[in-house]
């Protein structure tokens, strides 16, 4: 979905989008497949369209995704916390235990953050973790900011006063398929709960 109202299929292929996030350019979407089984895609052109494989993650859940640079995504899941960087997947681990219904990864500045009781911040490329208070989180995850003005979930980042991210559509059974969403931020009223 583009700020024109546009709908274009942009990537469409076996299994069912669980996360995914855009951020200057770059896209990584996490496709699901039973097993349960775990696909990391990355977009070779977001406007155009083009998802490559990139492989598949060493994970047993994956809930979530935060880009942190055009080679850097962090993915979370049950009991899972894992850096892609150039090409290697990373196993990382930080305070506590990953919980995928009430853990959030988001960004401040360039810092990341784990959203736990605690507020972890990232520090060292996840070897060292801090505590922190969050003011201004920004590029809010995969799926913290779903609407539904039609029968097609959407789900987005903010940042900037506008909501960028990619919305889910399933056209046939098991073949979803990612589309691009460009425009303005939406109201509170707008937001739902995650997943519904």
């Amino acid at each position: 979905m583009y700020a024109d109202g546009g709908l274009r299929t942009v990537w469409e292929g076996p299994g069912w989008v669980r996360a995914g996030d855009l951020l200057d350019g770059a896209g990584f979407a996490v496709v699901g497949h039973p097993g349960p089984r775990f696909t990391l895609l990355r977009a070779v052109s977001v406007d155009v369209g083009g998802w490559a494989e990139l492989g598949e993650i060493p994970a047993q859940s994956v809930t979530s995704a935060l880009i942190m640079g055009p080679d850097e995504v962090w993915l979370l899941g049950a009991d899972t916390l894992i850096r892609w960087k150039a090409g290697e997947f990373e196993a990382k681990s930080a305070p506590g235990r990953r919980d995928s219904t009430r853990d959030r990864l988001f960004r401040v500045g360039d810092q990341l953050v784990l959203g736990t009781p605690r507020a972890c911040s990232c520090q060292d490329d996840g070897q060292r973790w801090g505590h922190r208070n969050v003011d201004n989180p920004t590029s809010a995850p995969w799926p913290s900011l779903p609407r539904r003005r039609s029968r097609r979930p959407r789900t987005s980042g903010a940042a900037g006063g506008r909501v960028r991210g990619v919305a889910r559509r399933r056209h046939r059974p098991g073949r979803p398929a990612l589309h691009g969403l460009d425009g303005p931020a939406f109201g509170r009223g707008d937001a739902a709960r995650p997943g519904a």
